[in-house]
């Protein structure tokens, strides 16, 4: 730009060009062109792009980016933002920006002499965002995030889980990958976690404890108690924890050791092996267990008799549901069982046919045996021997209890002496036998049934009679003596005769 004044009107009068001057008497005065400065072209921003903590290409959108590339420069708060380009004449231009954190960084541009002065606009670098959260046991532990925008300086970053802080972070991979050490109390799913950075957050992200897993179960009788678990991942609140054995709840329960032993109490009325259990903490369940109760255990048992009947069997785990109890003695079944006192006392019915001693004896409960226990027959009992009495021996027919029912177990003897040839009448009450000779009252009569055995002096063989006495010289000599029941063996037996009360 340029002005005028008189002096150049002067020497623009004295030009050739300028006829009708030349015969003007005035003198003019002539003055030289003064240029102005370059015009300052105001700088305008209204737009700045944002990039990861990473850094990258931003773009700069406004007004007055008039010169080359090369004679603008760029101040992102305390960032040089480097490597400009001019992509639109006058509205756009391009830079590098260093990896950093952080927003409200005001931009200034320079182009020339000319700087943008609005402080409104400001860049940001991108928030962090969450991609994955490992998960940790509710004893506490290190988690591992992974996402975006996490910078490369831990004094920066913080996570939150469950609104909670998570400590000591450490930065595994800068921008992407953060740890740091979540302290135990926490349990559950979807607990919201967020990470930020250089103040700004992430979006919510969903955080998972790891689920409760059951190690080992201690187990209960049938008649319920306190069962302890252990395993990982119980939390330590017991309001939080629930366990169910078999479809029913477990009860009353109580955290022995934070995050791995509990207890809780089994009502009556389970029985059996391989029974599921589970755990649910804070909605998390566990995968299921395998929890068996108590097998069935004996302490005492009643006996009875060959004939059969109903015996009482006392003990611990027997359930309260007869269809699920099963009796064998000897190997035979022991019917119509019912339970007395549930749990603890159960009778059934035994058929008759066995005998003795030492018979095996077991229970079975919801797949559980107990172990080997032994029932007795109840020993055989004399009531009464009906005989003849002949001291030659004949049959004599015994009655009595718990005689069993097979010839082949069954061992007599009367005075010591095999009395043979046994033949049931009436099983388990009634037999008969030949007896030996022999002489005497109160003969013991001994009868042994599968090896139990009864004593009973019982039996007496008919007293002697004569019917004829032959006559001897009245100087004396041998006398014969006829009659019955006059013994079968002088050697052994002890005989005794007088005549008119003196010896023979």
């Amino acid at each position: 730009m340029f002005s005028l004044d008189s002096a150049s009107s002067s020497s623009l009068s004295s030009s050739p060009l300028s006829s009708s001057s030349s015969s003007s008497a005035t003198t003019s005065t002539t003055s030289a062109f003064v240029p102005m400065s370059d015009p300052i072209i105001p700088v305008f921003i209204y737009n700045v792009t944002s990039v990861s903590t990473m850094g990258g290409r931003v773009t700069i959108m406004g007004a007055g980016f008039m010169a080359d590339g090369s004679a603008i420069s760029l101040t992102v708060g305390t960032y040089t933002c480097s490597s400009i380009t001019l992509v639109t004449v006058n509205t756009t231009i391009s830079c590098v920006m260093p990896s950093g954190t952080g927003f409200g960084h005001i931009v200034r541009v320079r182009v020339g002499n000319s700087t943008s002065e609005d402080t409104s606009v400001v860049f940001q670098y991108a928030p962090p965002s969450i991609i994955s959260v490992q998960s940790t046991s509710t004893a506490g532990g290190v988690i591992t995030v992974q996402g975006t925008s996490f910078g490369d300086d831990s004094r920066f970053i913080s996570v939150n889980v469950a609104g909670q802080p998570c400590s000591n972070v450490v930065v595994r991979t800068s921008h992407s990958i953060i740890s740091c050490s979540l302290a135990a109390g926490g349990s559950g799913i979807n607990q919201v976690v967020t990470v930020s950075v250089a103040g700004q957050s992430s979006s919510r992200s969903i955080f998972n404890y790891d689920p409760p897993s059951i190690s080992s179960v201690q187990s209960t009788r049938t008649s319920g108690g306190i069962i302890t678990l252990q395993g990982v991942n119980f939390g330590d609140d017991s309001r939080l924890i629930s366990v169910n054995v078999a479809g029913h709840p477990c009860s009353n329960l109580f955290v022995r050791s934070n995050h791995t032993t509990i207890s809780c109490t089994l009502e009556a009325g389970g029985t059996g092996i391989n029974q599921a259990i589970s755990i649910v903490v804070a909605g998390q369940t566990s995968s299921s267990n395998i929890f068996n109760y108590e097998p069935p255990s004996i302490t005492s048992t009643q006996s009875a008799p060959t004939s059969g009947g109903i015996i009482t069997i006392q003990g611990s785990s027997f359930g309260d549901d007869s269809r699920f109890i099963y009796v064998s003695v000897a190997g035979f079944p022991c019917s119509n069982v019912l339970v007395r006192d549930a749990h603890s006392t159960i009778s059934c019915y035994l058929e008759p046919g066995g005998s003795g001693v030492n018979q095996a004896l077991f229970i079975t409960v919801g797949g559980q045996t107990t172990s080997r226990k032994i029932f007795n027959y109840q020993p055989p009992q004399i009531t009464s021997i009906s005989s003849s009495g002949s001291t030659s021996g004949g049959l004599a027919v015994i009655s009595g209890f718990s005689l069993g029912s097979l010839p082949a177990n069954l061992i007599i003897t009367i005075g010591g002496s095999p009395c043979s040839s046994p033949s049931y009448l009436a099983p388990h009450s009634i037999f008969s036998c030949t007896a030996p000779p022999g002489a005497g009252v109160n003969v013991t009569v001994s009868i042994s049934v599968s090896g139990l055995v009864v004593h009973s002096p019982i039996f007496s063989y008919a007293p002697p009679t004569v019917s004829r006495v032959r006559p001897v010289p009245y100087n004396g000599g041998l006398v014969v003596i006829e009659g019955t029941n006059l013994g079968h063996d002088p050697v052994s037996a002890t005989i005794i005769v007088t005549v008119d009360g003196k010896p023979c």
